[in-house]
Formats: C-alpha cells, sequence, structure tokens
C-alpha cells in the first residue's frame, strides 16, 4: 500500500508519497522545501525606512544624520513601465516645505522630521530640477554634499 501527503491552498497542491504515512508527509515536506528554495532566491530584500516606505538595498542609506536635519528620498519612476528605476537620499533642515519642479506652479509640502519621507515622480525624459530648501545636502558614495536641487539629467 502508497500513501500520499497533500498540501493544497487555492489553486496549487504539493504532495509526497511514501510507504508510510509518515513517510509520505515527509516526501511532502521535502517538495515544499524545494520550492521554499526556489522563491527565496526570487525574494527581494528590501531596507524599510517607514510604513510602506522600502527601499532597494542597493540605495545607499546614511547610519548618521547631520544635526537638525531629517531624510528625504527621491524616487524616480519610469513613464513607460511605472517602475522605480533610481533613488537619491537627502538631508533636509527640520520643517515644513514645498517641493516641486523648478518653473513648476503645483507643488508637494513636506515636514521633515525624524521620519524618512519619500518624494516619487514621474521621468519625463528632459531634464529637470527640484529646488531643496537651504542648507539640504545629498548623501553620495557615503559621505554628504551641500546642494541646492535635486538636478536630472535625461
Amino acid at each position: 500500500m502508497k500513501y500520499v501527503a497533500y498540501i493544497r491552498w487555492d489553486d496549487s497542491v504539493i504532495s509526497g508519497e511514501g510507504d508510510t504515512p509518515e513517510a509520505a508527509r515527509a516526501d511532502c515536506a521535502r517538495e515544499l522545501q524545494k520550492i521554499m528554495a526556489e522563491l527565496a532566491e526570487r525574494t527581494e530584500v528590501r531596507i524599510c525606512l517607514g510604513e510602506h516606505f522600502t527601499v532597494p538595498l542597493s540605495t545607499p542609506i546614511p547610519t548618521r544624520m547631520p544635526p537638525g536635519m531629517g531624510l528625504l528620498v527621491m524616487i524616480r519612476v519610469s513613464h513607460n513601465d511605472g517602475e522605480a528605476y533610481e533613488w537619491r537620499v537627502f538631508a533636509v533642515p527640520h520643517g515644513t516645505f514645498a517641493l516641486g519642479r523648478a518653473g513648476d506652479v503645483e507643488s508637494d509640502e513636506y515636514v521633515i522630521g525624524e521620519t524618512p519621507v519619500y518624494h516619487s515622480f514621474l521621468d519625463s525624459n528632459s531634464d529637470y530640477e527640484y529646488p531643496l530648501p537651504t542648507g539640504s545636502m545629498e548623501f553620495i558614495e557615503g559621505d554628504w554634499y551641500a546642494c541646492s536641487a535635486a538636478a536630472y539629467d535625461y
């Protein structure tokens, strides 16, 4: 006599066979471990900066902020497929400020404090910049550099 063990969820089934119920369960568990190993290879690990706010591991995140500054992450998104492809990190003085593209009438208001914030924007295939408050800095290759705007080249 053969035994078959099943794990079912939604429309999926994982099964294992054996000469005993225990052997069938063990075979099923081995099949599940194979699937889990495959899934682990496809798992994307990200850095969590806040609720519903993560960045890729490749994004350089500072371990220390300049005094009186908060973290602003600018995220550039492709107009073709909506996928984010560039993350830049800035230190901005604590307080409230409006962030918008230079020359645009519209802007978004941000409160910079201890909690990191982000601004996501659609790449428009042109050169543009986002003016930043006086005293802002960009984190590049492990160091802070003074900057007055987040400039983007096409």
